[in-house]
């Protein structure tokens, strides 16, 4: 007996409303639910494809594949990128992933080990790295720490220390006597999520199969930005900032963060940031 005499047309019909839509790009839930390489899963992308318009060429195994897109487990540890986008469109082509290299060192890592959860697409990750460098030292009531948000394309290498004695990309603001005084104040600078120097983005690998996240991984906002930091000040022990601080991108994270957390901060430093 065929699948198809098996189930009611309405049963079919509303089987394939997740894929009817839009055909090929829709078929990005598939990828997004199937925990495989992003080669097997461009097979099963195009093999659905061709299968999709007649039920009667499907497998019972074909079925249980389409089935489980339909029905996520509850707790779904990861889901990457499912929109459409003209630049990430080639990840339905089974090509290549772009090289990915780190290129920097000298931060320390805090390691969340919780899957956590995007603003945009239901987007998850199993679970995330923080790259972030100190300078000064936090004081016995942790009042005296100012996060420090980068711009967009920034590492945490804000100024150089005993890690790295790179000059940073504001070495002359943070120091003894300098705008943020390290005399004074702890000052945190954390590479933002997505950012790959260091923290989870793309040129990093998925704990679940290996591969890297590329242009699979999900899509970031600054409220993810903020959340991602949030739990680093936790791991600190740093439950209020003296100030959160930032320039351009880093200016809309600091505002963000008094928005989301007004308890959590007590000054908002945004230069050339929009709210």
């Amino acid at each position: 007996m065929s699948l198809k005499s098996l189930l009611k047309p309405s049963v079919i019909s509303k089987l394939f409303e997740p894929v009817a839509a839009s055909n090929v790009l829709k078929t990005s839930q598939i990828k997004s639910y199937v925990h495989t390489t992003p080669k097997e899963q461009g097979k099963v992308v195009e093999k659905f494809v061709d299968e999709i318009t007649s039920v009667t060429k499907m497998s019972e195994a074909d079925y249980k594949v389409l089935k489980q897109v339909k029905t996520p487990p509850k707790e779904v540890e990861f889901r990457g990128s499912n929109f459409n986008f003209p630049c990430l469109n080639r990840r339905f082509l089974d090509g290549p992933e772009p090289t990915y290299h780190k290129i920097e060192g000298g931060y320390k890592t805090y390691h969340h080990k919780q899957p956590f959860h995007f603003y945009y697409n239901d987007g998850v990750l199993p679970e995330i790295e923080v790259a972030y460098e100190t300078w000064g030292n936090l004081n016995s009531n942790a009042t005296n720490a100012i996060l420090l948000y980068t711009g967009l394309s920034a590492s945490s290498h804000a100024a150089s220390q005993e890690d790295n004695m790179k000059p940073g990309w504001w070495e002359k603001f943070i120091g003894p006597g300098r705008p943020l005084d390290t005399n004074k104040f702890y000052v945190i600078c954390a590479n933002q999520l997505g950012g790959c120097y260091g923290t989870t983005g793309p040129s990093s690998k998925n704990p679940l199969n290996g591969e890297y996240y590329g242009t699979h991984f999900p899509m970031v906002s600054i409220k993810d930005m903020v959340e991602s930091q949030m739990h680093l000040l936790t791991h600190l022990g740093i439950d209020k900032v003296y100030a959160a601080v930032g320039s351009s991108l880093g200016g809309m994270c600091s505002i963000a963060m008094s928005s989301l957390y007004p308890d959590k901060v007590a000054r908002v430093i945004s230069i050339s940031g929009c709210a």
